[in-house]
């Protein structure tokens, strides 16, 4: 059994897998929930890291398998996923300086303080 931080298992499975609906990382064509499915993917990504850091922790980064061989623990290739999903999603949402740079800003229609606007 694990033991966590808090005292209190996570509820729901490690991964998000099982709770996302088919075409969840589709895009409408207009765009408008491309930012609510990033977010969401972005915070099950960091969800399932923070578990597998946890049983990390309690479990340690090797175990020995059934053979006697010394392997690294599966959580750890789980958390490694888990970390590049996050980096994969935190350009997306412009969490990162390169990436904010890059955000794009709604068009201003107020041409009242162009001089050369007619």
């Amino acid at each position: 059994m694990v033991s966590y931080p808090s005292g209190k298992q996570p509820e729901g499975p490690v991964g998000h897998e099982a709770n996302v609906p088919n075409g969840f990382f589709g895009v409408g064509s207009d765009g408008r929930w491309a930012i609510p499915r990033v977010l969401t993917a972005f915070c099950c990504a960091w969800s399932r890291a923070v578990h597998a850091e946890a049983i990390i922790a309690a479990e340690g980064q090797t175990m020995t398998n059934p053979s006697g061989r010394v392997v690294p623990h599966p959580a750890v290739y789980i958390a490694a996923a888990a970390w590049r999903d996050v980096a994969k999603f935190e350009a997306q949402l412009g969490l990162t300086p390169s990436s904010e740079v890059n955000l794009s800003t709604p068009p201003d229609d107020d041409d009242s303080d162009d001089p050369f606007g007619a």
